[in-house]
């Protein structure tokens, strides 16, 4: 009998002591995986740190060029660079890219060459008569320097569409100042411009370089 009592003294003294060591392993597990997270969700948020950003899993969208438009221009006279000047005149600078695209100015020419004033062309029928078929709305505020580039219109404010000029002069040009949109300036070439006489042909322009978005003018019916 004390045999058996000591025996079973023994076997309870044998499963307390497995029951303290499973319950030590349940414990040391449950720290571990406590810890695991605490460690991930450190990484994270130092990760959330050195980028400045929540962690999103996108990728940050690409952000537009805020660069100027530039138009290359060959001319009997030589190669015009043209850059554009979009913020400041955006529905024409819209306008000129879209016919440039289009092909509109190749093979026109310059039907009026005034000596210390201007150099006109894109005039389809080639007399400074015709249009493209519709009208822009005028964006002053630019000044006629040397080398610019600006909208021809007639007496109306609203009545430019496709023929433009570019400044011979800019003192002959002074009184054309907040009547007339100036939309872009030659950035290579200015030293060609006198060269430019009546009859001289634009044999090809085209956009080398845009933002990316759509040109589309709003249009206006043709006067």
């Amino acid at each position: 009998m004390l045999w058996r009592l000591e025996t079973n003294k023994t076997s309870r003294h044998s499963r307390d002591a497995t029951e303290k060591k499973d319950a030590l392993k349940v414990l040391h597990s449950l720290i571990f995986t406590q810890e695991k997270h605490m460690a991930k969700k450190k990484t994270a948020k130092n990760g959330q740190k050195s980028t400045g950003k929540k962690a999103t899993g996108k990728a940050p969208a690409a952000k537009e060029s805020t660069a100027r438009p530039m138009v290359k221009m060959d001319t009997d006279a030589g190669e015009l660079m043209i850059e554009l000047f979009e913020d400041e005149a955006k529905n024409t600078v819209a306008n000129f890219i879209s016919l440039v695209e289009k092909g509109f100015y190749n093979g026109l020419t310059f039907h009026r060459v005034i000596e210390g004033f201007v150099a006109q062309g894109g005039c389809p029928k080639g007399n400074g008569t015709a249009g493209p078929g519709y009208c822009v709305k005028l964006e002053p505020g630019q000044p006629h320097k040397v080398g610019a580039i600006a909208m021809a219109r007639s007496q109306h404010p609203d009545s430019a569409g496709c023929q433009f000029y570019f400044v011979l002069d800019a003192n002959g040009c002074r009184h054309l100042d907040g009547q007339y949109t100036v939309f872009g300036q030659v950035t290579k070439g200015v030293e060609l411009l006198p060269a430019i006489r009546q009859g001289s042909k634009i044999k090809q322009a085209a956009v080398t370089s845009k933002r990316d978005h759509a040109y589309e003018p709003e249009k206006l019916p043709s006067r």
